[in-house]
């Protein structure tokens, strides 16, 4: 009995943590002063001689000896699993602070990012109407400018059809004049080659200045489309980054739910 429970005791000991040793210093040094009291004072030497021929009293020392150290041990492990509870409930409230500080970052996160997707549909949505409005102002100026341009050509034909009238009527006035025919032909031919020239160059200059026009137009609303496919492709691409980010966070967020749980 006095080899095999204090190796009980010191095999308990080494378990501990540095906090359990310190917090137990005292009840180690009165276990240690009941020890030696209990292994090292000759119980059964003082005994007289009749009582140790007596059958029975070493047997109920001996018994009354290991009651002793049983309630010691029992001590000593009631004491070491008090400790294993608090340090395991430190833990455990500790992890689930954490975890909540995380939960709570977590959400902040996704309602900022939120925040900023509705303010970039709100911008997306004003871009789009005021895209709306220039385009249709575009077409009404544009086809202004097609009615105008009509109505000038249509005045500059109604120029030349009176031109060519008063030159048919000179030149019916010239022939009556002119009595020899190679005058006549001759005058013929260059009616006949001034009112060519002169239409050719009337539909030449028309032709010239709308598609000059036109070009400028189209011109301008190419420039026009390249600028909102850039800035399209822009809020695209931006709108690609938030998911990414929206996404990776819903997915840290169920990994430390799942980790929690």
């Amino acid at each position: 009995v006095e080899s095999a429970e204090p190796s009980l005791a010191t095999a308990l000991n080494p378990s501990e943590s540095k906090d359990t040793k310190t917090e137990g210093k005292i009840e180690e040094k009165e276990y240690k002063k009941r020890e030696k009291k209990l292994y090292h004072e000759p119980l059964c030497d003082n005994l007289p001689l009749e009582l140790k021929e007596v059958p029975g009293v070493m047997n109920r020392m001996i018994e009354r000896v290991a009651a002793l150290v049983k309630d010691d041990l029992q001590l000593i492990v009631t004491k070491h699993e008090d400790s294993l509870q608090a340090r395991n409930d430190d833990a455990l409230m500790a992890t689930v602070s954490k975890f909540t500080e995380e939960k709570n970052k977590l959400s902040d996160s996704i309602q900022a990012l939120q925040e900023q997707n509705f303010k970039l549909n709100e911008e997306n949505l004003k871009n789009t109407r005021f895209k709306a409005v220039v385009a249709t102002k575009f077409w009404e100026k544009n086809e202004k400018h097609e009615k105008h341009i009509k109505k000038r050509h249509l005045e500059a034909w109604l120029k030349a059809f009176h031109e060519i009238r008063r030159a048919r009527g000179r030149l019916e006035w010239a022939q009556h004049q002119l009595a020899r025919p190679v005058q006549s032909r001759v005058l013929n031919a260059w009616v006949r080659l001034t009112k060519e020239k002169q239409q050719e160059t009337t539909v030449k200059f028309w032709e010239a200045k709308m598609k000059r026009a036109l070009s400028g137009y189209i011109m301008k609303y190419e420039e026009e489309l390249l600028r909102t496919r850039k800035e399209l492709e822009a809020e695209r691409a931006n709108l690609r980054e938030i998911k990414k980010v929206k996404t990776s966070m819903e997915q840290k967020l169920k990994q430390a739910f799942l980790r929690s749980v």
